[in-house]
């Protein structure tokens, strides 16, 4: 199922700019299943992950990842 993982359901990731105001960004993915990131192979994914990661910066606004051709 896209964009679902029993542990963070979409609807609540997006309501998280209105809790943490400018602080927060979200990174989707159209893609079920979790590890998205680390067993994934959505490159999009990965590039947005590992910038903000590497950077220590939030992505500046945010950012859809179409899911990955099979």
């Amino acid at each position: 199922m896209p964009n679902e993982h029993s542990g963070t359901p979409l609807a609540a990731a997006r309501r998280l700019p209105q809790a943490g105001g400018s602080r927060a960004t979200t990174i989707t993915v159209d893609q079920g299943g979790r590890c998205v990131y680390s067993y994934g192979s959505n490159q999009c994914a990965k590039d947005a992950i590992v910038a903000s990661l590497a950077t220590c910066e939030r992505p500046v606004s945010d950012r859809t990842c179409a899911a990955r051709a099979r």
